[in-house]
């Protein structure tokens, strides 16, 4: 159902973008000065960025496992103070680029899909290919997560808009996260 919705996203995404002028892009790499570039040219481009991102995912990966091990740290507690920074940090940087361009609707395309698709698919292969043994330390991320997501929740209904205040209580979410895990699990 999550991969389903996302397509029906995507679908729904492009359908309603369609004539939409969305300002001057900036070419491929692979096609400087081509003005419309073919379609095989798109997707050689599309196929290796992905597989450079699979490689250097799988590098921060392995990196993540060694410091943990290093510094006797559980991989899964260090990969959910780290990974979120370092796989937001450049989407957000993305979307601050694309806003001093005037391009807000790339910015705000790019936030927002990347959510859906963190939401949907990366929860979805979650699902599939782990085991659910979870620890003290993983229900209380689950918890503090949904937390998160209900002050921006209980701000939209309340008063029919996020407020920004509400957004950045979700930081406070990440401090206790970070302080249950210094202090040692509350639960076992």
């Amino acid at each position: 159902m999550l991969v389903a919705s996302y397509l029906g996203y995507v679908v729904a995404t492009v359908r309603s973008s369609q004539g939409q002028d969305h300002g001057k892009i900036t070419p491929l790499y692979l096609a400087r000065g081509v003005n419309e570039p073919s379609v095989s040219l798109v997707l050689a481009q599309v196929s290796l960025a992905l597989i450079i991102i699979v490689w250097g995912a799988q590098g921060f990966v392995h990196a993540v496992e060694a410091v943990a091990s290093a510094q006797g740290i559980p991989v899964f507690v260090l990969s959910l103070i780290i990974t979120p920074i370092a796989t937001e940090l450049p989407e957000k940087f993305n979307s601050v680029l694309w806003l001093r361009q005037g391009k807000d609707t790339l910015a705000l395309g790019n936030i927002s899909g990347a959510m859906v698709f963190q939401s949907s698919v990366i929860p979805a292969l979650g699902i599939l290919l782990t085991p659910w043994k979870l620890e003290s330390l993983a229900l209380w991320s689950a918890v503090l997560a949904l937390g998160a997501a209900l002050v921006p929740y209980y701000s939209l209904r309340r008063w029919g808009r996020i407020l920004p205040s509400s957004l950045l209580l979700g930081g406070g979410f990440y401090l206790v996260f970070i302080w249950i895990v210094l202090r040692g699990p509350i639960l076992q």
